[in-house]
């Protein structure tokens, strides 16, 4: 029977078991192994808008080991996330009846603040009541369009919260039926539009 010196009988000293060091393994490798992981990653953290600090905070967090947050900076720069998540997670909110109504005034939105609602899954979003608009029945957003777009990108349903006088004095002008005051109470920063396929209204 041979002995544990004829065993590793010519082997360098570092290639001994007790003196090889653990290979890290990689974000990729990491993921595909794991699919369930990676599955959560795609779905939970999609993406806003891809630039090139995502990219560099991607392979930065990677390289510090954060491997959670480099995912999140990776699939910001994939336009295409969003769909793969529907794939991976059936069931998910699609935008629909629930907020066909909801109308707005703004455009601006900062991708930071979009993809912190994602993460804090803040899907809070304030609305007033519905009122007649041209013949139509509308609700103008409030408060929250960063979280309705985080919700829309996660594929969350939001929190639609319908605000009253108490809430917010502007909802005081629509009660009282003026609402070209109350429209221009509201008013942000562009044309008004439908949110759901943003058709601009006026």
């Amino acid at each position: 029977m041979a002995g544990l010196l004829d065993q590793y009988g010519g082997m360098r000293l570092s290639d001994l078991p007790m003196n090889r060091q653990p290979k890290t393994k990689g974000l990729l490798n990491m993921l595909v192994e794991n699919p369930k992981t990676l599955a959560g990653l795609i779905a939970d953290f999609t993406p806003v808008v891809g630039d090139v600090k995502s990219a560099y905070d991607s392979f930065d967090s990677a390289r510090h080991g954060n491997y959670g947050e480099a995912a999140l900076n990776a699939l910001g720069l994939l336009p295409f996330i969003p769909s793969i998540g529907g794939v991976m997670r059936k069931g998910d909110w699609v935008p629909g009846d629930d907020v066909s109504d909801l109308i707005s005034s703004q455009k601006y939105l900062d991708r930071d603040t979009v993809a912190k609602k994602i993460r804090d899954r803040d899907f809070a979003v304030k609305v007033s009541p519905r009122f007649n608009l041209d013949g139509e029945a509308v609700r103008v957003i409030q408060d929250g369009h960063h979280a309705l777009e985080a919700a829309k990108r996660s594929r969350n349903a939001p929190t639609i919260i319908e605000q009253s006088a108490k809430d917010n004095d502007r909802i005081g002008l629509l009660e009282k039926g003026s609402i070209d005051d109350f429209l221009q109470a509201s008013y942000m920063d562009s044309s008004w539009r439908k949110w759901i396929n943003d058709v601009e209204l006026f």
